[in-house]
């Protein structure tokens, strides 16, 4: 499965329902990561490692074990977090 397919089979998923544990376990045997926002303040990373930032009001995550950092936008207008690669 390529990282667009995988991408679309997640793509519009519910708050507490972005992602199963087989779906899990699919990204990490295939070396993908998911990136979701959890609550206000938290952001998951699922996958090829698994780690939870504290992103309250945004911020950029930082890790060794992603390509590259990731930032964290309060979307004041619908009260959720987008997220973005840097």
């Amino acid at each position: 499965m390529t990282i667009q397919e995988f991408a679309t089979m997640l793509d519009g998923r519910q708050y507490l329902e972005e992602i199963s544990p087989a779906e899990i376990v699919k990204a990490k045997e295939l070396g993908y990561i998911v990136v979701c926002g959890q609550s206000d303040d938290l952001c998951e990373i699922y996958g090829a490692f698994r780690e939870e930032y504290d992103c309250f009001n945004g911020g950029v995550i930082e890790d060794e074990r992603l390509p590259k950092p990731i930032t964290a936008v309060w979307w004041e207008l619908q009260n959720r977090y987008a997220l973005r690669r840097v």
